[in-house]
């Protein structure tokens, strides 16, 4: 259902109810008015009566007659109004009715069936006369046929009147809702717009406060994505870097290592053909054993570096020794400290870990001009922890941030719901933090 017309079937039940209790209230008021009317006659009356008693008693000298009853007619009352006076034994001993002023009004049933239910007209009002040692009871009967009449012929009155006054306000609410609700229009677009991978996209100020907070969240949902987005570019392009410089390492190592070691011993072998046997050849023999054992740990360590891990097994510690014996001319010292639990974790979890570090490491060697790095990973039941910390010359932790590195650590840290912390100053080194929580529940699906 659309808003806008939810608001209008809103508005306009509102607007019934109103008019129902303006009709009610109405009706209520017709009745006080009819029942203070018999109060104010009945009490007339009585004045009356009582005042001719008292001459009675005190044989004035105006020989006053009682009851002397038209005086008493003469009182106003409710139209159609029945007036009696009863002796002590309810012996009626003088009664009028006025005739209903208003003739013979057509009254629908179901209005004087619901007047009658609610408000109960034509209850007597009684009061008691005493006259010596005699008592009367005087009766005044508003007649409830006439009260109705009248309810209902000033109800008909009042209904288009009411009806014209609702139906202006009703459209006059309207009308500002519809103004009021214009600018979901621009906000939907602009949603649309953003699913659509309009980034750029923004929505301008509007007059509601409410509006206003909805298109500021928007416009952050814009800068969020358009900032994600420029990340994973970002992270693509520097992905594709580091494919190229692992490529461009495999390609020197097999240049410098496997392209000598192989020239060596394809000129030792061709060398036997013609060496005689003995103490020359065994040594030419040694010497190719010697390159092909170096082969072996080159091919072992490019391996290593490549895939660290095999099928379901992957022994954390022992990867990250291996990282560590990586230290290359004129680089840190590297020492790790790596707990026991650590060793059952799954593999996943464990190949994240190991990524993380590596890439804290290149961080360190390439850019911290330290001289130790030390690693120290810890495991318990709620998760993995990982702090990697040097002794450079460390960086403002903003300028750290804006890395790619620590962009990519943050990526796989996320993939298993952890987060990465940066301490860093100038002179001070930077230390590197990472959790995973709950690792032991994790998968063992094969990580990148």
């Amino acid at each position: 259902m659309r808003l806008t017309t939810y608001l209008l079937g809103r508005i306009l039940v509102n607007g019934g109810l109103v008019l129902a209790v303006a009709l009610a209230w109405h009706l209520a008021t017709i009745h006080t008015a009819s029942r203070e009317a018999s109060v104010r006659a009945a009490t007339a009356m009585q004045r009356i009566l009582e005042l001719q008693a008292v001459g009675l008693s005190q044989n004035a000298g105006l020989s006053p007659r009682f009851p002397d009853f038209y005086p008493v007619t003469r009182v106003e009352r409710p139209d159609g109004a029945c007036v009696r006076l009863l002796d002590g034994g309810g012996r009626q001993l003088y009664g009028e009715c006025r005739g209903h002023a208003g003739g013979r009004d057509h009254v629908p049933a179901w209005f004087g069936r619901a007047y009658a239910a609610v408000f109960a007209p034509g209850q007597v009002e009684r009061r008691d006369i005493a006259a010596g040692p005699a008592r009367a009871l005087l009766e005044v009967a508003p007649a409830a046929d006439a009260e109705i009449a009248r309810a209902w012929r000033e109800t008909a009155a009042l209904v288009p009147w009411l009806s014209v006054l609702v139906a202006v306000l009703c459209g006059t609410v309207w009308w500002s809702v519809r103004r009021a609700v214009e600018p979901t229009h621009a906000i939907i677009g602009a949603l649309n717009a953003l699913a659509d991978g309009a980034l750029e996209t923004r929505l301008g100020q509007f007059r509601w406060r409410e509006f206003a907070r909805i298109a500021s969240a928007c416009n952050a949902l814009g800068e969020r994505l358009a900032a994600g987005q420029a990340a994973r570019a970002a992270l693509s392009r520097r992905l594709l870097e580091v494919q190229d410089a692992e490529r461009s390492a495999l390609a020197r190592d097999l240049h410098d290592e496997f392209g000598q070691h192989l020239s060596a011993i394809g000129a030792q072998a061709a060398a036997l053909r013609l060496a005689p046997a003995g103490g020359a050849r065994d040594d030419d023999l040694a010497r190719i054993e010697h390159s092909a054992a170096h082969l072996r740990e080159l091919v072992r360590g490019l391996l290593v570096r490549l895939h660290p891990w095999s099928g379901e097994r992957f022994d954390l510690a022992e990867a990250l020794a291996g990282l560590a014996g990586e230290r290359g001319a004129g680089g840190p010292r590297v020492s790790v400290s790596c707990a026991a639990a650590c060793t059952t974790l799954p593999v996943d979890v464990a190949a994240a870990a190991y990524r993380i570090v590596q890439e804290a490491l290149t961080n360190a060697r390439r850019h911290a001009g330290a001289s130790a790095v030390d690693v120290v990973v810890a495991c318990d039941d709620d998760g993995l922890t990982i702090e990697v910390g040097d002794d450079g010359r460390g960086a403002a932790a903003a300028a750290l941030e804006q890395g790619f590195g620590i962009a990519g650590m943050r990526e796989r840290a996320a993939a298993f719901g952890g987060d990465v912390a940066i301490a860093a100053a100038p002179g001070a080194g930077v230390v590197v933090r990472v959790r995973l929580p709950c690792v032991r529940g994790a998968g063992r699906a094969t990580a990148p």
